[in-house]
């Protein structure tokens, strides 16, 4: 959808107006846009007619938005009862985290403790919309009311040029520090973590409010597509068809760096990627985050989760053993190679979608077409 964004002056009033709204419908006739979004976060005044510019303009574009609105602007929207008409949002405080400890980096962004009771989400990747933000926040907030142990998502902030929210949270840590302390709490937390993937994996949602990651996952595969021979393809379509549909909860990103210790509890801080599907999906992501990406590139795991290369396949290897505890031997061998595919099948269209080198690209596509074989 292409979407005019257009910056309010600091005053909007009969001096200006006309000019403003000249402005407007000029680029508006330049181009087929969809929506308008007013930034009005220089603006410190707006009168009646300035309030008629913005409603001509919602009558031409109904996807008209007003964005970083300060109080007292907003409060004119609202008086006049423009609020009803145009959506109106107000500016996000500004805060700073200057000398504010980091207690967790991941792939998205990083966690700062603000207080003894809060810390923020700063969000520093360029590919996270507001839009994001803001579905990751009510998404906490859905996954808190389901009993998921995960943060209180309390409002969305500036941090310098960069977004974040800010979180109720009491005595946290990471759990990088947490496992890196000792082979005991390495175990602690696998445990932690399969009951809390067991907890959500007995629930189901049938709102159609999450998406669902067979139909995801049908999608990375058209997107790889072409680099895949027709056999491959093939074999791959089957498999993904073969995964019963199911409405289960999962996270869809669950390792080390989007969960925190909280006093003795396991809590999960990035719900941006819950979704609904089989749990083999789940068991494919947490595979790529502690075995697969060990093989493609062992400085990344090291780099990003903060643990060895050996902590990261023993923690694979120990928590997806006690997922699947039911199992003999020779089924765990044939799901967890089932899990890695599915994985690697992810992890493709990721590399492809962000340019990573050919070489990491080809590896996985290896690694895919071996076990493969393992599970035919």
């Amino acid at each position: 959808m292409e979407t005019l964004h257009y910056q309010l002056p600091s005053s909007l009033s009969f001096d200006n107006c006309e000019l403003v709204e000249k402005e407007i419908n000029n680029l508006l006739s330049q181009q087929n846009y969809e929506a308008v979004t007013l930034d009005a976060g220089n603006t410190k005044y707006i009168s009646s007619a300035g309030l008629r510019v913005v409603l001509g303009i919602k009558k031409k574009i109904d996807n008209t938005s007003v964005i970083n609105a300060s109080t007292e602007v907003y409060d004119i929207f609202e008086m006049t009862g423009f609020t009803k008409i145009v959506n109106v949002e107000k500016a996000y405080p500004v805060i700073s985290i200057e000398g504010c400890p980091l207690i967790g980096k991941g792939a998205h962004g990083a966690v700062y403790r603000l207080a003894p009771d809060t810390i923020v989400k700063v969000y520093y990747d360029e590919h996270t919309t507001i839009e994001d933000i803001k579905n990751e926040r009510e998404l906490s907030k859905k996954a808190f009311v389901m009993g998921l142990p995960t943060a209180i998502a309390l409002q969305i902030v500036k941090v310098g040029e960069d977004y974040g929210t800010i979180f109720e949270l009491l005595d946290a840590t990471s759990c990088t520090k947490y496992v890196n302390e000792s082979q005991e709490n390495t175990d602690a937390f696998i445990d932690k973590a399969v009951k809390i993937l067991k907890y959500m994996h007995s629930r189901e949602i049938n709102d159609g409010s999450l998406p669902d990651m067979k139909q995801l996952t049908f999608g990375y595969l058209e997107k790889v597509k072409s680099f895949l021979d027709e056999q491959t393809y093939n074999t791959l379509y089957k498999l993904i068809n073969e995964v019963p549909d199911s409405r289960t909860l999962m996270h869809g990103d669950f390792h080390l760096k989007n969960q925190l210790m909280v006093g003795n509890d396991l809590m999960l801080i990035d719900m941006d990627t819950l979704c609904i599907g089989d749990p083999i999906f789940e068991l494919a992501s947490i595979c790529n985050s502690y075995y697969e990406f060990s093989f493609l590139d062992p400085r990344s795991v090291e780099d990003f989760l903060g643990i060895s290369v050996d902590k990261a396949r023993y923690i694979w290897k120990e928590l997806s053993r006690k997922y699947y505890s039911d199992l003999n031997d020779e089924e765990y061998i044939k799901i967890s190679n089932k899990a890695r595919v599915l994985g690697c099948m992810r992890a493709l269209h990721f590399f492809n979608k962000r340019g990573y080198p050919k070489e990491t690209f080809d590896h996985c596509l290896n690694d895919l077409k071996e076990s493969l074989t393992k599970i035919a």
